[in-house]
């Protein structure tokens, strides 16, 4: 993990830089203990480690490609289907230029594709022609893009490409996805449709097709963890293996072989996630001490299975999945000792306080991840924890074997009707819970320095830091109060008391949502992306700055509405919807029982107290949008597609409409040359479409 900062975090995040006292601390270490070999071997180690992840993370980097046509093609390994297109990662990509020479791209390559009638799916060969470019690893934020990091996407392709323009092949999927597919259709006959979907994403840890509003549910009663394929599910399909096999009198190095290969097999099945490999890893680590007769230590266990996914993938460190299996085991192994020291003689009793102590561990362990990654804490799941657990600990082993006997024999799927019941009965439970007022208390955003000072301070108060009894307890509530306080700042919103214009990441790289807060701590939204992914990234900008609701969001563009998403967030957030009297999306938009209020264009409209909107409209050239808050003018244009702008329009659109009185200028296009704007558009502050961080007060 040091090595992963030091040769890439440190470099963007200087603060990062800290934490070389620690391996100062262990280099003296070893000199005053006169370690000279063990010295020389870890600064060996160190510098390898150092300059193997920097190798990895410079490889997403090449920019041999850009600016050039090529005659793509590669296999679909990844497709998902979004309201108005649908994103292809390609693998195996073959690159020709106008001379006939091919290039084998080292990773694999995603683009947007405008959906049409033309059939294609993963295993399917895409072949078509396009520019590309290499991925943005790291965001302005100096955030890693684990979604690039997790499926080796290294390029990706410039603009969108056209389903009646590209030639599809067709072709054989994947052996695992072909396995999942049968399996997911299995389950969907015998289960249903929700319960089936849901089945399937308990067994393989894919949540896509579950239910939007059904997954809202597991993540407010705190049970969300039981989807994530990891030590839970992979120690009971272990009994299961280790039972069958010690009745069929096999001894434990063959046990061990097995138990090897299914796991393994079972892991590829799952995408190889973290979860999935740092528990199959642990789990044959535990079997492994027990044929050379040596005692398994957690803590160790937990540290190889780490070392062997960050030798493999260093970057997965910053992946959310990674982050919280460990820690969740790391919780568990620290505090588990403490409640194990409960004396309780009701075996009942016993059982029912350890599976609470599991899951405040676990709890304790993940808060800090929660507020950066999800920005509150689930009230209630404790107790929601306690009645799922035990139900999916009689669910689970029961689908999995009853699904292997299916998957074999199709005619005994009336076998899936116990686990059926079984878990709607769960998805009632947490049903229930969501019924309870204060679910969920906010937390907001906590910084990478805060989290990981958290963990510092978990593990100096566990059984391995051995120090003084009497300056321990010192420390520890220094540190305890020092943290408490970090975490009550970060519950408590955020006020604004002026008028502020800032700019938020709304999609990809270079889409900027304008931000607005106003002196009366009041927050608007202007032109947001409402897709899946610039929801996620606005509801990301919202939690650092600790943002809990929005009071409006103004539309001058036509735009999509990808329902679940969108949905959710306006439940999230609850903001007053604005847009142009002719936009398409209302009538879907009233339908989903969102506040919408329409506008007509070319008059100044009072939306708040002190804020007016105009909506501007020129057929087939551009609309634009004029926000006016304290005397200070915001405008932001947006150009149709494919239309061409004539310099004498934006001309006469500005001078009979705006007068030169703007303050700043947004405009939604970036063909053009920034100079000609900056020219045409003499304004106090300018803001071009592209890469940019900015806050202006107004």
């Amino acid at each position: 993990m040091l090595c992963i900062f030091f040769s890439f975090k440190a470099t963007f995040s200087l603060y990062y830089l800290f934490f070389i006292i620690i391996p100062i601390i262990f280099f003296v270490f070893l000199i005053i203990k006169k370690k000279y070999i063990l010295l020389t071997s870890s600064i060996l180690l160190l510098s390898f480690f150092c300059t193997y992840t920097f190798l990895y993370v410079k490889n997403f980097q090449d920019n041999s490609y850009n600016g050039i046509t090529y005659t793509i093609s590669g296999k679909i390994c990844t497709k998902q289907n979004y309201f108005y297109s649908t994103n292809l990662i390609l693998t195996n990509v073959t690159l020709i230029n106008e001379n006939g020479q091919k290039n084998n791209l080292k990773g694999n390559l995603t683009l947007s594709i405008t959906e049409g009638s033309v059939h294609y799916d993963v295993g399917y060969t895409a072949v078509f022609e396009a520019e590309i470019e290499p991925v943005e690893l790291v965001n302005f934020n100096d955030e890693i893009n684990t979604y690039y990091v997790k499926n080796n996407i290294k390029y990706s392709v410039v603009g969108k490409v056209s389903a009646y323009n590209t030639t599809f092949i067709e072709g054989g999927k994947p052996l695992n996805q072909t396995i999942k597919d049968y399996n997911k259709k299995l389950l969907i006959d015998n289960f249903g449709e929700t319960n089936g979907n849901l089945a399937y994403a308990l067994l393989y840890g894919d949540r896509t097709e579950v239910d939007s509003n059904l997954m809202d549910t597991f993540k407010y009663s705190g049970v969300v963890h039981i989807f994530a394929v990891s030590g839970l599910h992979i120690s009971i399909i272990v009994a299961i293996i280790f039972f069958i096999l010690r009745k069929l009198k096999c001894n434990n190095k063959l046990i061990l072989l097995i138990s090897a290969i299914l796991l393994l097999f079972y892991c590829y099945l799952c995408s190889y996630s973290p979860s999935v490999v740092r528990a199959t890893i642990m789990a044959l680590t535990v079997l492994l001490s027990k044929i050379v007769f040596r005692k398994n230590d957690p803590l160790t266990t937990l540290s190889l299975s780490g070392l062997i996914i960050l030798i493999l993938s260093p970057l997965s460190l910053f992946n959310a999945g990674f982050q919280m299996t460990f820690c969740s085991v790391f919780g568990i192994i620290i505090f588990m000792d403490i409640f194990k020291k409960v004396k309780i003689k009701n075996k009942l009793f016993k059982n029912m306080f350890l599976l609470v102590a599991v899951s405040l561990s676990t709890q304790i362990a993940l808060l800090p991840l929660f507020a950066k990654y999800y920005g509150y804490y689930s009230t209630w799941s404790i107790f929601s924890n306690l009645l799922t657990l035990p139900l999916f600990s009689i669910f689970y082993p029961i689908l999995f074997v009853t699904n292997l006997i299916c998957l074999a024999l199709n005619f005994m799927g009336f076998l899936f009707i116990l686990p059926n019941a079984i878990l709607s009965v769960i998805i009632y439970i947490n049903k229930l819970v969501t019924y309870i007022p204060f679910g969920q208390f906010p937390i907001y955003y906590c910084g990478g320095v805060i989290v990981i000072l958290y963990y510092l301070y978990l593990f100096f108060v566990s059984k391995f830091i051995i120090i003084n009894k009497k300056i321990k307890p010192v420390v520890a509530g220094l540190g305890f109060v020092l943290v408490f306080c970090l975490f009550s700042f970060n519950t408590l919103p955020f006020v604004s008391n002026s008028n502020t214009l800032a700019f938020a990441s709304s999609h990809f790289s270079n889409n900027y949502s304008a931000v607005i807060f106003t002196e009366k701590n009041r927050t608007y939204l202007i032109n947001p992306n409402m897709s899946t992914n610039s929801l996620n990234k606005i509801s990301d900008y919202l939690n650092t700055k600790r943002i809990p609701k929005i009071n409006g969001i103004i539309f001058s563009n036509q735009q999509f509405f990808e329902a679940a998403s969108s949905q959710s967030f306006m439940l999230k957030y609850k903001p007053k919807l604005f847009l142009p009297e002719d936009n398409n999306a209302i009538s879907n938009l009233k339908q989903m029982d969102v506040n919408v209020t329409q506008i007509k264009y070319n008059e100044l409209t009072k939306i708040d107290e002190d804020i007016k909107i105009e909506y501007f409209n020129l057929d087939n050239q551009f609309s634009a949008l004029l926000f006016c808050i304290d005397n200070f003018l915001y405008l932001e244009i947006s150009f149709k597609p494919d239309s061409y702008l004539k310099r004498e329009i934006l001309e006469e659109f500005i001078l009979t409409n705006i007068n030169f009185r703007v303050n700043c200028v947004k405009l939604n296009d970036s063909s053009e040359n920034e100079n000609y704007y900056r020219e045409l558009i003499n304004s106090n502050y300018y803001v071009f479409n592209g890469n940019y961080n900015l806050t202006l007060t107004i």
